[in-house]
């Protein structure tokens, strides 16, 4: 019969091992592997990607790119990041021809406020050494301010309409959105 064995040598570890086999009612071997892994040569198209400063909850995408600058084909492994970041990065694995780019998109969503420039994204090479890239940024909670503490409407008819001005001031560093749901008033018997 005929037996297949799958191995896949890790970087920057030995490149052979020595696996077990035991068989049944025979006599246990062992078994030589040798994988030849060729060197890889890769870098982000980024050093440092700047995300700006973000509100808390709002979304932002960007793009960057791992060239193989190679002779050989890369497989790279992004390394998994803190899920408390709000930061997801796709693809996590690609293989790329020498001369060639993988695109990784880079969502952001804070999920509080905080700074982005001790985050560091690695990836790990197959047959090469690791590459990193930094980000720089942060995320802030924007804060409103209403002026006026109080509305006198006066003497006010049923079924009238009496409007007042409402002063919002924005004091932080980032557009804030207001929405404002309508509202329907009704008026029962």
């Amino acid at each position: 019969s005929v037996v297949s064995i799958t191995w896949d040598p890790l970087s920057g570890k030995r490149p052979e091992e020595e696996l077990g086999l035991h068989i049944t009612g025979g006599v246990d071997q062992v078994l030589k592997v040798r994988g030849v892994l060729k060197d890889t040569k890769a870098e982000f198209a980024d050093k440092r990607l700047s995300l700006g400063v973000m509100a808390v909850g709002t979304e932002k995408t960007l793009v960057t790119s791992i060239h193989n600058s190679g002779a050989h084909e890369v497989v790279f492994f992004l390394q998994p990041l803190d899920a408390a970041l709000g930061i997801r990065l796709e693809p996590t694995e690609a293989m790329i021809l020498p001369g060639e780019s993988a695109d990784i998109t880079i969502t952001v969503t804070p999920k509080s406020a905080r700074n982005y420039d001790n985050t560091t994204i690695h990836a790990k090479l197959r047959g090469g050494k690791a590459i990193a890239m930094k980000l720089a940024g942060s995320s802030i909670v924007p804060q409103i301010e209403i002026p006026q503490t109080s509305w006198v409407f006066g003497a006010v008819t049923v079924g009238s309409h009496v409007r007042l001005p409402l002063t919002i001031y924005n004091p932080s560093a980032k557009d804030v959105w207001l929405y404002v749901p309508p509202t329907i008033a009704t008026v029962g018997t």
